[in-house]
């Protein structure tokens, strides 16, 4: 689950690419449950070129180097906070599993009703208007002989969950190609009743319809006991 999403996926903007792949990475690992996951999930930003580091908001500016309490603050409030944080960090990962899970599924109603859902979640998080889809960022101008004059726009991003639910936009963006070969892995668990391996990636070939080497071994002996258990079943 800790492996990258993304395989041999290369069409779009870097930056773009690498935020999309921090928020999928997010929704393949299991939700945060300690501070030190918390302060993890909300870091793995740090650095990345839409997210102003000066004025990130997290955990991480709190919290001593152990995060076991707050600097300069009550001890006993450090509980209350970092479960608070869990509970924000759970929420993002559930809507955003459920969000992917809309995009990975061949059905446009599905995926129709996820984009909906996401312009209002990204509206919050973002803090926008209905009327006004304005986000403090900066122009980025650049020329290039033979390429020429190019102008883009770089968001600056002062939160995990507008870094989250606006890495989530641009995978589901219309006008964008990074949804291209996304889908959803449903190998079964090595342990029977473990249910599925659930995981998200973009397929490196068309006809690709598992994660990996050791989930299409998984699914097809799964299969292989299901033609076994047929047969028996007509044998009598």
């Amino acid at each position: 689950m800790g492996k990258s999403a993304q395989s041999g996926v290369t069409n779009g903007d870097p930056e773009e690419w690498q935020l999309v792949r921090l928020v999928v990475d997010f929704a393949n690992a299991p939700p945060p449950s300690k501070a030190a996951e918390a302060v993890e999930a909300e870091e793995r930003f740090k650095g990345h070129p839409f997210v102003e580091a000066k004025r990130f908001h997290g955990l991480a500016g709190t919290l001593d180097r152990a995060g076991s309490r707050f600097i300069g603050s009550d001890p006993h409030s450090v509980a209350a906070a970092v479960e608070n944080k869990l509970e924000y960090l759970t929420e993002y990962w559930t809507d955003i599993r459920w969000a992917l899970a809309g995009l990975a599924r061949e059905a446009p109603s599905v995926r129709s009703a996820a984009r909906q859902r996401l312009v209002a979640r990204l509206r919050q998080a973002l803090g926008c208007e209905e009327d006004g889809e304005l986000i403090e960022g900066r122009v980025n101008i650049s020329f290039r002989p033979g390429r020429g004059l190019r102008l883009g726009f770089i968001p600056l991003l002062q939160t995990a969950e507008q870094a989250y639910f606006y890495g989530l936009a641009l995978l589901m963006d219309s006008g964008r190609d990074l949804a291209r070969g996304f889908t959803q892995c449903h190998a079964p668990m090595k342990k029977p009743g473990e249910g599925e391996c659930g995981r998200f990636f973009w397929r490196d070939m068309r006809r690709q319809r598992y994660c990996s080497p050791a989930c299409t071994r998984l699914a097809a002996r799964a299969a292989n006991v299901c033609r076994q258990q047929r047969f028996r079943r007509r044998r009598g």
